[in-house]
């Protein structure tokens, strides 16, 4: 019997690989139902080999064969399938959603479907889901919610609003009363200024007091230090007229004079009129005396005078004096008054203004506070509502654009 040739063996097992039955193989081969069952036993034997065929594989890739040819399927057909589900694979697509996949590429295939369009909404979508990290339904109820505190944020704005008009009326309205206490505390001023000009002039009449003061206590010191020389002076005299009247002289005694200062010329050798000269001189020394004496009496009594006149000057000085602290009490007193009534209504207008204005400060500073807050939430809100109405616009244009193509593909 003849070698089979491999050729021919080939063949016989590549029929057997794609599925062929063993009439089919023996028909398109010519070779008898023995000749093929040997090849096959060979083939899977692994006594004949196929280049790029395992030996273990041989039943399997023959089922499967049979199984595509069972489905009416060619394996090019086979093959481009793997390439394809490889490729929606790598897009993420499960067997399971193929068939939904499979719909919209029917429709999307349609002539009339803007594809276009709803691959571009559809790669926003993704972009805008990919950007949040969000789904698209959980952007809708974002959306919807945002929507509503936009809303209330512009009734709380409005009402802010309002707020900050009625306390600047407030404040128009405290206006007069600031200028009423400003008046009063102005007119408080000018009556203190006032007692401040009287208090000066009581000082400077005070002054002026110790002044006439000071002179009459330098005057005094000066007429006691006449007195004390003239009393001196006056004492002397005193002592020697004290004496000459203790000599009892009369006018025999003044002839004896005359002749003992005649006798004395003689003895002397002298000029009687020297001698004379002399006595006049004594005599003249004793009116001087007697002048001191009378100059003593009129001293005296200008010191007297003097001392009456320091009396009443000590006593006017006592009544200024007394007077000065009248009127320094009545100043002092005023200016107390005055200040306490001037520091009681300027603490009292200074905390009605500063509560005001703490209060309207405070008011403004939560106005402004507010407003910044909203308006930074109503640009974020804004941002927001402005990427969800994209996103919304873009949603929208999607299902509008797929219920009108589903309603077209229903029609």
């Amino acid at each position: 019997m003849r070698e089979l040739p491999r050729t021919k063996r080939l063949e016989a097992s590549s029929l057997y690989l794609i599925g062929e039955t063993y009439r089919e193989i023996e028909d398109k081969t010519g070779l008898s139902h023995g000749t093929v069952a040997n090849v096959v036993a060979e083939l899977r034997s692994g006594q004949l080999t196929i280049a790029g065929t395992p030996a273990d594989q041989i039943e399997d890739l023959r089922q499967l064969a049979l199984d595509l040819k069972g489905k009416r399927l060619t394996p090019a057909e086979a093959r481009l399938g793997v390439t394809f589900y490889q490729r929606m694979k790598g897009l993420g697509i499960t067997p399971e959603t193929i068939e939904t996949w499979t719909k919209l590429v029917k429709e999307v295939s349609s002539p009339d479907f803007p594809a276009g369009d709803f691959f571009e909404t559809a790669a926003r979508l993704h972009t805008l889901e990919t950007d949040t990290g969000k789904p698209f339904q959980t952007l809708i109820k974002e959306y919807t919610e945002y929507s509503d505190i936009v809303s209330g944020l512009k009734v709380e704005l409005d009402s802010l609003i309002g707020s900050r008009e009625k306390l600047l009326g407030e404040m128009d309205g405290l206006s007069p009363q600031i200028e009423t206490l400003e008046k009063k505390r102005g007119e408080l001023t000018s009556a203190v200024v006032t007692q401040e000009g009287r208090f000066q002039e009581l000082e400077e009449q005070l002054r002026k007091s110790d002044g006439q003061k000071l002179n009459l206590d330098r005057v005094m010191r000066e007429l006691e230090q006449k007195n004390t020389r003239l009393s001196s002076q006056i004492g002397t005299k005193e002592e020697t007229l004290g004496k000459i009247e203790q000599l009892g002289f009369s006018e025999e005694d003044l002839l004896r004079l005359k002749a003992f200062i005649e006798e004395i010329a003689k003895n002397d050798q002298a000029d009687v009129g020297y001698i004379r000269e002399k006595l006049f001189t004594a005599m003249a020394t004793c009116k001087d005396m007697l002048s001191l004496e009378e100059a003593k009496a009129a001293l005296a009594k200008s010191i007297k005078d003097l001392n009456k006149q320091e009396a009443i000057l000590k006593g006017n000085v006592a009544a200024l004096e007394q007077r000065r602290d009248i009127l320094q009490g009545e100043v002092d007193s005023t200016i107390q008054v005055t200040s306490q009534q001037l520091q009681d209504l300027g603490q009292e207008a200074a905390s009605q203004i500063q509560q005001q204005v703490d209060k309207i400060k405070t008011q403004i500073d939560s106005l402004i506070m507010e407003a910044v807050s909203t308006a930074e939430s109503i640009i974020d809100m804004k941002y927001m509502v402005k990427q969800g109405e994209d996103s919304e616009r873009d949603l929208d244009d999607f299902i509008r654009e797929i219920k009108l193509k589903l309603g077209n593909n229903r029609l």
